[in-house]
């Protein structure tokens, strides 16, 4: 079993590969489009949305998990990629279907969100070589993100989002491993 523990407040929405363990330094994107306010849901995330089409292109075989189908308020989700099935704890599903929530954060597709405001844990049955999300509303409040995890070969990764932006800022983050990525 393979965890990542998600440090930060963030809104998430989750890309997963299941895959052999993996012990080489991970390769990563990272794109970042600034926030304009608590109030303000950003039409564009141009940085973020490359990011993650430049994670996803390195990819086969790739899951990805919007929480549409779980109700508001779960507080527990379960999710399947390809064979590698993941549990997420330490937060909650929200619904916004426009705008924002009031204090930035919004899904970056459909209606519903995974929100957290302290350190979220995300559980996979088996080992996986490459993990990427979106995180919105991370840094304005001095949040900043860690990416911890908790295999044989643990890392830990500072996901490098701007701290005390403006509110609603939406990033994208990836990581996969070179030596046994399938």
């Amino acid at each position: 079993m393979t965890r990542v523990v998600l440090k930060g407040v963030l809104a998430l929405a989750l890309v997963g590969v299941g895959s052999q363990a993996a012990t080489a330094a991970p390769v990563t994107f990272f794109g970042e489009d600034l926030g304009a306010g608590e109030s303000v849901r950003l039409g564009a995330t141009p940085n973020a949305d490359a990011a993650r089409t430049a994670f996803l292109a390195a990819l086969t075989g790739v899951g990805t998990e919007t929480f549409e189908s779980f109700g508001a308020g779960q507080t527990s989700v379960g999710a399947n990629f390809g064979t590698v099935s993941a549990t997420l704890t330490g937060g909650n599903v929200a619904h916004q279907a426009t705008g924002t929530n009031g204090v930035g954060r919004y899904p970056v597709s459909g209606s519903q969100y995974w929100q957290s405001s302290s350190a979220m844990s995300l559980t996979f049955s088996a080992p996986v070589a490459a993990f990427g999300f979106y995180g919105i509303d991370i840094g304005d409040y001095n949040g900043q993100v860690t990416l911890t995890t908790t295999s044989s070969s643990p890392i830990v990764l500072n996901i490098g989002n701007t701290v005390n932006s403006p509110g609603g800022g939406v990033l994208y983050f990836g990581l996969y491993f070179t030596d046994q990525r399938e």
